[in-house]
């Protein structure tokens, strides 16, 4: 991937540890036909250059409609994924957690550069259900 911003270029790998569903959270419940989905994540950067800024602000998820939803801040007090950058080599483990649909399509998105909105080679998505 090439970083426009910062004019760097780096490769990475995300691994998608585990993926668990929750109908409450730590202080509210999720909306009526919602379920909370709460997914481990591991990015390693393989360079060369250096990822900015990763955080569960670089999290999407995609429902079969085609909506877009953004991370469930504070839902979770043991879910978190901290704003940080990745050196070439590096590598960081975080949690992140969303309201989605409890049925239907879902996916996924890993997108560090959502200013430019969601074009191909430009993020990486998994399959969820």
């Amino acid at each position: 991937m090439h970083d426009d911003l910062y004019d760097e270029t780096y490769n990475l790998e995300m691994q998608l540890k585990s993926v668990e569903f929750k109908s409450k959270g730590d202080f509210q419940k999720a909306g009526s036909g919602k379920i909370y989905m709460i997914a481990q994540v591991t990015v390693r950067n393989l360079g060369p250059g250096t990822l900015r800024s990763i955080s569960d602000f670089s999290f999407q998820t995609k429902d079969g409609n085609g909506a877009i939803r953004s991370a469930a801040l504070f839902v979770f007090s043991e879910c978190k994924f901290d704003i940080v950058d990745l050196t070439s080599g590096g590598s960081v483990d975080g949690c992140v957690a969303f309201e989605v649909p409890d049925s239907g399509a879902l996916e996924i998105i890993y997108a560090p550069f959502q200013y430019e909105g969601l074009k191909p080679g430009r993020y990486i998505s998994f399959k969820i259900r």
